[in-house]
């Protein structure tokens, strides 16, 4: 199965698809990790929150819409202006939601997801994220990761077999939400709508980050 099932019937339908098997393939490995963790092997720290405080910008960045809030991935969202939304049918223990540029060559996405354990953004990436990526691709190639204890989020670049993903994924408790800005990887990419995307990610994700 895909992460993204690309169709030929327009532009901005190559974005449609995701099947939730990061969530699924996840399941399954943090229950291994449960167990080895009752042995007393610490798989992990959990993040330390920071001191900084974020506050919602007062003036937007050009391409760029305020926060609306969506029930279905409890967050509130940028919305790049004028992006085309595209809603992907629910699993039972994920939701997700694209917006696609008018190129079609670009996305903004965010995946609200929930787990069995509070584990950390780490593991859910190592183990859930990469695995899924790569059966759903072929190929998972982390090309950047780093932990940002501002926002106390994971920052990654992967590029699969047909996607690169800039993302930040955050982990609170028993939630997660995945918000990135995505390319197609046989395209080139649209430097304007990638910068739209991207300032998007971040100011989304600072909204949760506080």
């Amino acid at each position: 199965m895909e992460m993204y099932r690309p169709v030929a019937s327009g532009a901005n339908d190559v974005w449609a698809g995701y099947d939730g098997a990061m969530v699924r393939t996840f399941v399954l490995l943090v229950l291994v990790l449960a167990a080895s963790a009752v042995t007393g092997c610490r798989a992990g720290r959990a993040p330390t929150a920071s001191n900084a405080t974020i506050s919602r910008p007062t003036i937007l960045p050009f391409g760029v819409d305020g926060a609306v809030f969506v029930a279905e991935l409890n967050a509130s969202p940028f919305i790049p202006t004028g992006w085309t939304k595209q809603d992907h049918p629910p699993k039972s223990n994920s939701t997700h939601k694209t917006w696609v540029s008018p190129s079609g060559n670009t996305a903004y996405g965010v995946i609200y997801f929930r787990l069995p354990l509070p584990v950390g953004a780490e593991l859910a990436f190592q183990y859930g994220f990469l695995p899924a990526m790569k059966k759903a691709e072929g190929e998972a190639t982390v090309l950047d990761q780093q932990w940002d204890g501002k926002s106390r989020s994971l920052r990654f670049v992967v590029q699969g077999g047909k996607y690169k993903l800039r993302s930040v994924m955050q982990v609170r408790g028993l939630s997660g939400w995945t918000y990135y800005a995505g390319t197609l990887k046989d395209r080139p990419e649209d430097v304007a709508e990638l910068i739209v995307a991207e300032q998007a990610r971040e100011l989304s994700s600072r909204e949760r980050g506080r």
